[in-house]
Parts: C-alpha cells; structure tokens; sequence
C-alpha cells in the first residue's frame, strides 16, 4: 500500500545528460590563402561569428554586473565552486518521490497538496514526467557557495544564467500558496527547548498506538521516532517530506523537529514550501 502511495522513485537522468555541453565551432577563420594559412580573428569577432561562451553571455545579459561578480569560467562562478563541485560529486544522489497523480484516492493527503496548492511541485516529483540533468544539479549547489554568515541574494550562476532561489520566487514558479507566517518556523527554534508534556503530543499523533521514542543517551529528553511506526498517511507524508522538502541520511529515524512539521502539514497549518527549500539549497 505504501508503495502504491508515494509511487516509485522517478529516473533522474539519462546517460546522455552527464555528457558535457559541447560548443559549435566556427570554420570561417579557417580559409586557406596564401602560405597556407591566415591568421585568427580577435577573440571577440570569433564570439560574434558564432556562440558567446557561458561566461560571455552572463556579461551580456548583465551588463550591470561589476567585474569581481563575471564568471570564472564556463561552469564556475568561483574557483572556490570548482573545488566544491569535486567534493559534492562524492555525494550521492536522492530520487525524489511524488504521490502518484496527487493520490485522489486518498483524500487526506491529496486535499492538503491542493488546499496548498502544493499539486504543481508533487508532479515534478513524480516518475517519467521530467528527466533531470544531475550534471546542472552538481553545478548549481556548487556555485551557490557561500560563507556562514555572510548575507546573500539567493541568486547562483548556471551556464551563463543567474538563477533566483529567494523563497518568493520558487513559490511563484510552484505556484504554491504563500502563507502570512509560516508556523513551522515560527516554532523551529522552540522544539529542543520543549518539555517531554509537550513532545509527547507529537509522538502520539504520527504513531500508532503503543509507539515508543528511540532510545537516547545523550540529553535529557527524547528526540527520534521510527519512521515505521507512524500511522499510514503519516508514514507517507513522512517519506515524501524526507525525499523531496528536506532530504534526510537516515530517515528510518525521525527527529522531532521533522515530525512536527508533518504533524503541521496533516494538521493543515500554514507552511511556506518555497522557504523550506531554500532553506535546504542553503544547508548544501
């Protein structure tokens, strides 16, 4: 039943994706004259005759960019993202999985993807509709490197393009409701301070009866549950959150700061989706 709920992991790639962007040279300054040969024009009359390079086309599309923020090449808008691609390579990564046509079989869920308005980014999860390129994946968190703490405009160069990653606009692109407070953040920051009275609720709602916290053998309180004693529906909507709004290593244990935002979902509170993901591109 769970398998049918969240559907199989859909195909992220095809082999030919991870094969490099490959430019079209141009032969017009390779007539022969006399001696054989004739010299090459200048760097930018070979742009104009044929394509600008990626890092060409960012100048030109933004023009009003100052020269520390001009590509540092093709691929990379820092050298510093050129060595964090090499190490994100190492990573492996997650299949997403949707819930097969937004499961109208399953009331439950399938009315709080469309109360908000969640339907659009579920269907981008979801096996065979859309192939992903895991080469501008890798590009893309690499060259949205950037220092703890410092301010930044959730903007990230790819292929001659900035690409914008504020909340705003990936909820504008999903289509997603846009909530006036978001209650999971409103509550984040309080979850570890939460007396047992209080975290108890949460274990109780998402697990079936009888349903025990992990061990634990550091700290005062509990704070794991197993993702195999939730309820069904909670189950999925565990899974899902896990796969595709805030990846997880080990998602056969929950923590609790995680559970309580499915409980908020299936409780039909307000949660700002284009924010949660962008608050996972920054983790990365």
């Amino acid at each position: 039943m769970l398998k049918k709920v969240l559907g199989k992991g859909k195909k992220t790639h095809s082999p030919r994706d991870e094969e490099p962007v490959k430019k079209k040279r141009s032969t017009r300054g390779h007539a022969s004259g006399e001696g054989g040969s004739r010299c090459q024009p200048p760097q930018e009359q070979q742009e104009q005759q044929g394509e600008l390079s990626y890092a060409a086309s960012l100048i030109v599309n933004h023009p009003d960019l100052s020269a520390y923020q001009h590509s540092w090449s093709d691929r990379f808008h820092h050298e510093e993202c050129k060595k964090r691609y090499v190490h994100i390579q190492k990573f492996k990564m997650l299949q997403e999985k949707g819930f097969c046509e937004g499961l109208p079989e399953v009331p439950a869920i399938n009315q709080e993807l469309k109360n908000k308005k969640w339907l659009k980014f579920n269907a981008l999860m979801e096996k065979g509709k859309f192939v992903g390129n895991p080469r501008l994946v890798r590009e893309f968190y690499a060259n949205a490197l950037h220092k703890k703490g410092a301010v930044t405009d959730f903007k990230v160069y790819v292929r001659g393009k900035l690409v914008e990653y504020s909340d705003t606009e990936i909820n504008w692109l999903l289509g997603a409701v846009v909530p006036r407070q978001c209650m999971f953040s409103a509550v984040k920051d309080e979850i570890e301070h939460w007396t047992l009275d209080v975290r108890n609720p949460v274990k109780e709602f998402l697990g079936r009866p009888g349903t025990d916290w992990l061990k634990y053998y550091s700290g005062e309180r509990p704070t794991k549950i197993r993702l195999g004693d939730f309820k069904l529906v909670a189950r999925a909507w565990g899974e899902w959150v896990a796969r595709n709004v805030i990846p997880l290593g080990n998602w056969s244990e929950y923590q609790l700061e995680n559970a309580v935002l499915i409980k908020l979902i299936m409780e039909s509170e307000d949660i700002n989706l284009g924010y949660l993901l962008q608050q996972d591109i920054k983790r990365i």
